[in-house]
This record gives structure tokens, C-alpha cells and sequence, in this order.
């Protein structure tokens, strides 16, 4: 260059990336040039270029800036110097980047940490001090940066120095972002505070940072509605009542312990079901669904609503039902009180039942005020009176009043009555015409929970046709008791008239019989057996009508006792019938397969049942035996069975057995005597005795006779 002007020019313009200068010049020297160079771009390398150099001018170079200096002899120290001052001027950028990224990131550090309005922390977490703080840390907390830089964490926080070393080093390991603590300000206040850390580099040390949110008024609010929800859910878990809350798709919210005591459901059992799926019937589900349409509408409502326990039992609830709303007004759900109904609904259909039942009643039924004046008939009064409910409503019930019965009937009433008795009794009643019925009443005081009268409650009973009946019965009655006794009467007068003279004949034959004894005829002795055994057919013809007549009439004189039925009864029977067991030439075969034939009975009637049918056995049987066991059964009851091998009984027959008057073979060619009233008259006696009578027959083989006594 000729000059320092072009020189300067060229620097500018071209902007080179090396200048090489010769220290001595024409127009100007090395010097000056390395001086306009740094004047205006001094980050451009510069090499000075001389013949020869002592150490004072080359030291004088190096000050003023040059990066080397090569004498013109040693040239080929050139390209190394050039080298050397590239890498130079390459090292010289580097560090003026990392100048200008280090003014930066002040800048930007200065930025986002001390001019945040957040408060912010810095902590060496190997001694917890605060190694920094912004502005909104010492206005937060009261303190200037120097005294805020002489504390540790621990002098801030209200919690034991163990919590914040434990804090710090989950935040080393990344475990947790975010932590509570209760910080103190300078003024000895004490806050709740939110932390949100992060690790941080700087010069390759690790620090804390923190970013600090107060949430005091956050946490006073959470505890304000911390303590509401306590005391709502303090409220709905202790209320009386059930309670369920659905959103508006009937997705069950919300149920209290009584809702899930009705329906028999644990809480986590509904929480998230939809409720018309799992609590309703088909037939409900519609009427529910409109219901919450209604609710999103903002309808508040009161039903009844049949629902289904878990167990499947159908209860009715009485629900209030009334929408529940956001922050914003919007509808999000419903929510509904719920009441067991379903006994006071089970308590009104029988209230309607029995008022039906009352107004339908086919008696007459009045209610009146204590005070006697009528406040209800029902229909059947009405029809029996011929006075419509709307003549009698307010009046008193001496309307009906027929005169018939004097004051101390009606006193008699009116005390039993007052003092809170029933009163049952007939009444003679007059009708609105004037005609008189007959009715059978029964009043009944009515109290209420104090014991007192309210009302009384009249059933009357039309018993005027009843009356005129059970007269004519009383007439009939007294009729056929005259009747009975004349019959009796009569019976006992022709038994006497009959037995006397018969026995006096039975006498007379027995002289004869005596007198006559030398006579050994065969056919005179048939003369005298066949007068005796007709004698006795007929006295016993004759016990058996008046055993039949006192059965029929009722007048048989029951007595019973302890019998030996063998000792006592069987042995006498067996002596009673000797002669006519050798006249048949069969014998009666007795077998007592227990030793305590002692029962409670009758004697005369169970003698004369064990008497028909042991006489009818041997009777009936031409050949082979009659057999009489004494057994006690399973039960340990007593039990007697006669046995014959005679002419059996058919089946068909075996029905109309114990009928009176009845036989198997009937008319004048009938093989057996008797007048058929034995087996009849022996069914009504094991009936007095509480005796089982069976019987198991087959013709031409034979009959048994089965007697169980009931003990």
C-alpha cells in the first residue's frame, strides 16, 4: 500500500483474513499499519515482516499487537507463523463468543432468575445455603440478598432439616418434582408453600433451584372445603333418609349407608353403575329416564318409584328429586332423597281393603265421635235401615230406638263402653218405615296412642230371620225331646213288659226241664234248648235296641276307668259264651302276647263290643276256631285281634258293615239270625273309647276283627 488511506480503505473493503506488513516502508511503517488494523478490525492476524531485528523491536512488536514477527532471512518461518496466527486469531474468537454468550446468558440469567416475579432459590445441596436469591425472594421473604445469602434452607423451613435432606435428594435422583413446606418470613410469620425443584450446572457444580409458590390461601381454602365435604358427608352418612346422586346419563354417583342399607348393596357395589340397569324394572326404566330429562330441565320433583333390592325383593321409595348444578350454572346430575315407603304403601292397601271390605261388609257397620254422633255407615246399613247415609251422618244412633228395652239397658251399654270394654248383645232396632228387626251388636271403643276415646266402631248383624229360625228350632227341639222321652220311656216299659213275662216263661221252662229230667229224649232236650236259646235271642234283641236308642239320643252314661281288658273283660265274655261255644263244638283260642292288658275305658261298652264280636265269630263260623290276641303295638297301645275261619265278608260289603240294620244276606232265607244293629252298635262304642276299629275279610275263609286303643 502507498499509504495509510489506502491501506485503511482496503481493510475495510476487503476485510482480509491475514495481514502481512513489512516493518519498514515508504509512506509509513509496520507500526502504524498494525495500528490502523487494530483500530479498525482487531481481531485480523497480523505479521510483521523485517530485514533485521533485535530483541527490543521485536519485544516492541509483540506489545503493540502484532501476533509474530518473521525476519526476511528466515523466510521459511513464515508459513509456521502464519499457521500459529490463524489458529491465534481462531482461539481469540472463541473466547470472544464465549464473552458474548456468557454476556448473554447474564443477560438472559438476569432475565429469567433475578427479574422473575416468581420467587426463586438457589441451594448447594451439600450444606443446604442459599447461594442465591431474586428481588421477589427478598420482597417475599423479607430479607435483603446478603442476609438471605447468611442463611441455609433449614433456617426457612418450618419442618425438621431431615425433610429437606430427604426433599434434596429425591430431587439429585429425579424422583419427585414438587414438595410442601411451611416457610418463615422475616417477620416471624410462617407460610405454606409449594417447591418445585431442579438440579442445575454451574462452573461443573450441581446445584438446587427452586422455584417457590406461596399457597397459603390455597391451603386455607382446601382446608375450608376439606371441612365442608366433612361436614356434608358427616350430614349425608348420618341422615335418616336415603340419598343418591347420578350424573345426567343415571350414572350413579354418590349413595349414602341408609341407600345402600335399603337396598341391601355395599357402596363400591353401585358407584359407577348405571341405576335404572341395576336397580329398576323393565317397566320403570322409561319413567326414570324421564324423570331426569325433567331434572336436566331444572324440574324438581316428588314420585314413588319401585325398586329392586339385591336380593330381588321389590321395595317401594318415595323420592325427592331435584337437580344438581356446576360452578357455572349448567346441569350435571340429579340428586334424590329417598324414603321406605313400602310398609306405609302395604298399610294403605289393606286400609283399602278394609274399607272396601267395610263398605262392602254384608253387616251393618256405624262409626261414631266419642260423643255418639254417627260419622260413618256403610252400604248394608243403609239397606237394612232404609235411612240414606246423609239422614244419619251427625246424628245419634237412637234414631233406631224401638222402645223395647228400658233405661238400664242403655245405661248398662254406655258404661261398658266408656270405660273402654266391647259390649256384645241383641238389640231390638226400629227402621226409618218403622218396622222392628232383631240385631246382634258388638261395639268396640276405638283409643288413640294416649288411651283415650275417640270413636266407637258399632258391627250390627241383621238377626231377625235368624231369631224367627232359631225359635222354631227351640219349639222343634222341646218337641223332639218329648219325642225321645216317650220313645225311652216307651222302650223301658216294653222291655220291662217283655222281659217279665219272658223270664217267667225262661222259669218255667227250666222247672220243666227239671221235672221232667227222667225223660231223656233226644227231642224233648232240643224242645227245652230251642225255648232257651230263643228266649235269649230276645232279650238280647231287646239290650241291643236300647244300647242303640241311648247311643242315638246321646243318653249313654260314659264312665271311664282303668280296666284289665283280659282279666276283667275277655274271661267273662269267654264264660258268658261256653254254651254256645260247645253247641257249635268249636274252640275259642286265647293268646295274651303281652302281659299289661290295662287301659282307661268304658266297661259296659267295651264289654259289649268284645261280646258282639267275639258271639258274631263264633256265629258265623261252621268249622275250625276263633282265635282272641292281646298285643301291644309299636306305639305300645293295645291292641286286640279276633280271628275267625268262618264265612268272610265280601268286599264289596265290607263298606256298609257298621250300617244300622244292614246284613249281607237279607229276607226270610237268610242262613244267620240277627237284626243287623251289633256291628253299628259296636262302631259307635269303639268311637266313645277312642278305638281304631279295622277289618280284614275274605269269603270262605274268614274275618279278623282289629281293635287299637288310643292311650
Amino acid at each position: 500500500m502507498e499509504n495509510e488511506a489506502d491501506f485503511r480503505k482496503e481493510i475495510i473493503d476487503f476485510n482480509p483474513d491475514l495481514i502481512i506488513s513489512d516493518y519498514s516502508m515508504p509512506a509509513f511503517d509496520g507500526m502504524t499499519a498494525l495500528k490502523i488494523k487494530i483500530q479498525i478490525n482487531n481481531t485480523i492476524p497480523f505479521i510483521i515482516l523485517t530485514g533485521s531485528m533485535n530483541e527490543e523491536t521485536a519485544v516492541a512488536c509483540m506489545k503493540a499487537g502484532a501476533d509474530d514477527y518473521v525476519i526476511k532471512e528466515n523466510l521459511h518461518r513464515l508459513v509456521p507463523a502464519i499457521e500459529l496466527a490463524f489458529q491465534k486469531h481462531a482461539n481469540v474468537q472463541a473466547i470472544e463468543a464465549a464473552k458474548n454468550a456468557l454476556k448473554e446468558s447474564e443477560l438472559r440469567f438476569k432475565s429469567i432468575f433475578k427479574d422473575n416475579l416468581a420467587v426463586m432459590l438457589v441451594i448447594d445441596p451439600d450444606n443446604h445455603n442459599i447461594v442465591d436469591a431474586n428481588q421477589a425472594a427478598e420482597n417475599y421473604y423479607g430479607w435483603g440478598l446478603e442476609q438471605l445469602l447468611q442463611k441455609k434452607l433449614d433456617d426457612i423451613n418450618a419442618f425438621p432439616s431431615a425433610d429437606i435432606t430427604s426433599a434434596i435428594g429425591n430431587t439429585r435422583e429425579q424422583k419427585q418434582v414438587q414438595f410442601e413446606f411451611k416457610h418463615k418470613k422475616g417477620d416471624g410469620s410462617i407460610c405454606d408453600v409449594e417447591i418445585f425443584p431442579s438440579k442445575i450446572e454451574i462452573f461443573n457444580k450441581e446445584y438446587i433451584h427452586l422455584i417457590v409458590h406461596d399457597i397459603s390461601e390455597r391451603k386455607k381454602v382446601q382446608e375450608e372445603l376439606i371441612q365442608s365435604e366433612e361436614k356434608h358427608r358427616h350430614l349425608i352418612e348420618n341422615m335418616q333418609e336415603g340419598l343418591i346422586v347420578v350424573d345426567n346419563n343415571d350414572v350413579i354417583q354418590l349413595v349414602n349407608p341408609i341407600f345402600c342399607e335399603m337396598l341391601g348393596y355395599e357402596e363400591n357395589e353401585l358407584i359407577g353403575k348405571v341405576g335404572n340397569e341395576i336397580l329398576l324394572n323393565e317397566a320403570d326404566k322409561e319413567f326414570i329416564l324421564q324423570k331426569n330429562r325433567n331434572r336436566i330441565k331444572g324440574i324438581s320433583e316428588r314420585y314413588e318409584l319401585n325398586m329392586l333390592k339385591k336380593s330381588g325383593e321389590q321395595i317401594t321409595l318415595q323420592m325427592l328429586a331435584s337437580s344438581m348444578n356446576d360452578a357455572n350454572g349448567i346441569v350435571v346430575g340429579s340428586m334424590a332423597v329417598c324414603f321406605d315407603i313400602t310398609e306405609r304403601k302395604k298399610a294403605e292397601e289393606k286400609i283399602i281393603i278394609l274399607s272396601r271390605a267395610v263398605e262392602q261388609s254384608p253387616t251393618s257397620v256405624i262409626i261414631t265421635n266419642q260423643d255418639g254422633a254417627i260419622q260413618y255407615v256403610n252400604a248394608k246399613f243403609c239397606d237394612i235401615t232404609g235411612y240414606t247415609k246423609e239422614e244419619v251422618i251427625g246424628k245419634n244412633p237412637r234414631i233406631l230406638k224401638s222402645g223395647q228395652h228400658d233405661k238400664n239397658f242403655y245405661e248398662n251399654l254406655w258404661d261398658t263402653i266408656l270405660t273402654g270394654k266391647d259390649w256384645h248383645g241383641e238389640i231390638l232396632n226400629k227402621k226409618k218405615s218403622g218396622e222392628l228387626f232383631w240385631v246382634n251388636t258388638q261395639i268396640s271403643p276405638v283409643v288413640n296412642e294416649n288411651g283415650d276415646i275417640n270413636n266407637f266402631v258399632a258391627v250390627i248383624e241383621n238377626i231377625t230371620g235368624k231369631k224367627k229360625i232359631i225359635e222354631e228350632l227351640i219349639v222343634a227341639k222341646r218337641k223332639a225331646e218329648t219325642l225321645d222321652k216317650m220313645k225311652t220311656e216307651f222302650l223301658a216299659q216294653m222291655s220291662h213288659e217283655i222281659r217279665t213275662p219272658l223270664n217267667a216263661m225262661m222259669n218255667y221252662t227250666s222247672f220243666l226241664k227239671d221235672d221232667l229230667s227222667a225223660d231223656k229224649s233226644k227231642e224233648l232236650s232240643e224242645i227245652f234248648e230251642s225255648i232257651s236259646d230263643s228266649g235269649s235271642r230276645i232279650v238280647r234283641t231287646i239290650d241291643m235296641i236300647l244300647n242303640a236308642s241311648e247311643l242315638q239320643v246321646g243318653g249313654y252314661d260314659y264312665i271311664e276307668k282303668k280296666i284289665d281288658i283280659y282279666g276283667e273283660i275277655i274271661k267273662r265274655v269267654c264264660r258268658d259264651l261256653r254254651h254256645f261255644l260247645e253247641s257249635k263244638k268249636l274252640k275259642l283260642r286265647i293268646t295274651k302276647l303281652t302281659e299289661n292288658t290295662s287301659v282307661l275305658c268304658d266297661e259296659y261298652s267295651i264289654y259289649q263290643t268284645l261280646l258282639n264280636l267275639i258271639d258274631n265269630a263264633i256265629k258265623y263260623t261252621e268249622e275250625g276256631f276263633v282265635d282272641v290276641r292281646l298285643l301291644r303295638n309299636d306305639e305300645d297301645n293295645l291292641q286286640i285281634e279276633i280271628e275267625d275261619t268262618g264265612i268272610g265278608i265280601s268286599e264289596k260289603y265290607i263298606d256298609h258293615l257298621f250300617d244300622a240294620f244292614s246284613q249281607e244276606e237279607t229276607g226270610y232265607s237268610r242262613k244267620f239270625e240277627g237284626t243287623g244293629l251289633g256291628l253299628s252298635i259296636v262302631k259307635k262304642y269303639c268311637e266313645l273309647n277312642r278305638i281304631r276299629i279295622d277289618v280284614k275279610s275274605k269269603k270262605k275263609v274268614g274275618t279278623t276283627f282289629t281293635l287299637t286303643f288310643s292311650e
